[in-house]
Formats: structure tokens, sequence, C-alpha cells
């Protein structure tokens, strides 16, 4: 079988990313909300280089994030940006068999998530 550690922490800093003993093959899942830039440092990058990372990235709150992130992994990592769909075109775009009737209100409340537009998610696949 193989061996899989899950850690979900309370808090996490720039700090705990670089000190964290990456022993096996790791995924760190991230949506802070704008702090990408005080988690994802050239102070610990280096020690990412064996991780795969999936962040949602916040450039409506900081602006140039995703070319920052970009620039930070690029030579570590394979990148590949993925642009979440508005909620409006997955109500359109998504079939939904939970009702018979199709209603367009629930289904707009079954669909939304609430986010703004153009969303966009970097994953980080590490080239090690």
């Amino acid at each position: 079988g193989v061996n899989k550690r899950i850690h979900i922490g309370g808090e996490c800093s720039a700090d705990y990313l670089n000190s964290f003993n990456y022993n096996a093959k790791t995924l760190i899942i991230c949506d802070c909300e704008g702090a990408e830039k005080d988690l994802f440092t050239k102070h610990n990058c280096s020690s990412l280089k064996e991780v795969d990372l999936l962040i949602e990235m916040h450039d409506f709150i900081i602006p140039g994030i995703s070319t920052y992130l970009k620039e930070l992994f690029h030579m570590s990592h394979e990148v590949q940006v993925i642009t979440s769909i508005s909620d409006s075109c997955k109500q359109e775009q998504y079939e939904c068999t939970l009702f018979e009737e199709n209603n367009p209100h629930l289904r707009e409340i079954i669909f939304s998530e609430g986010r703004p537009d153009g969303m966009q998610w970097i994953f980080l696949k590490s080239r090690a």
C-alpha cells in the first residue's frame, strides 16, 4: 500500500512552508484570500521544488500575483493556469437532473459559487 499523510493546519506561514518535512509526494492546495505573496517567497521556493501546488490566485486583491507566482516557480515547476467558469456560464453549460422542472432560480442557487468572474488557479507540477 501507499503511505498517505494528510496535514491540515489552522495557520500557515512562509517559514512553516520552508521548514516542513516533505518526505513523500506532496500536494499543497492553497486558497489564502490574497496572502499568496506572503506564503510563497524567493526564500522558500527552493524548499517547494519537489512539491506540487494548486493555488487560487487573487489578482483583484493583489494585482500581478499571477505573474509573480509564474516567475517564482517557472524553473522548478510546469505551470498551468486554470480559469474558473462564471456562475452564469455554469448554469447554461451544466446539466442538472436533481429536479424534473427547469427552474432558473433553482439552477442559479445550485451553480452559484459567488466568485468574481475570471478567477484563476495555478497548478504547479514539480519537474523533480
